[in-house]
């Protein structure tokens, strides 16, 4: 019987590089986590502790946050010279008694 690294050694081609999960996921990150967490709560889950990420939002904010894991995280440099984009909706004639979100 094959021990659990033999299977993987075989599965990886003969190199024992990664056992755990290699590619991109995009995550929807919720309001109050920083890019951080997000990426702190991910090796557990994908058996690896190689993950990075394309960029950070703020803790208040809220959207994609596309992440790298295992040898996928090599790519991370090709997408960092492609141009950004930011879209913004402002809303005029609007007042609130806070200046600073919670």
């Amino acid at each position: 019987m094959k021990t659990r690294d033999a299977l993987a050694q075989e599965s990886t081609g003969g190199s024992c590089y990664s056992k755990g999960v290699d590619g991109a996921i995009i995550v929807n990150k919720p309001e109050g986590m920083t890019s951080h967490d997000v990426v702190n709560r991910l090796p557990r889950l994908s058996g690896t502790r190689k993950i990075g990420h394309l960029g950070t939002l703020d803790p208040m904010a809220t959207g994609v946050l596309p992440l790298l894991i295992g040898r996928a995280t090599r790519l991370a440099q090709f997408f960092s010279t492609a141009e950004k984009k930011h879209d913004a909706r402002v809303r005029s004639g609007w007042a609130t008694a806070k200046s600073k979100p919670d």
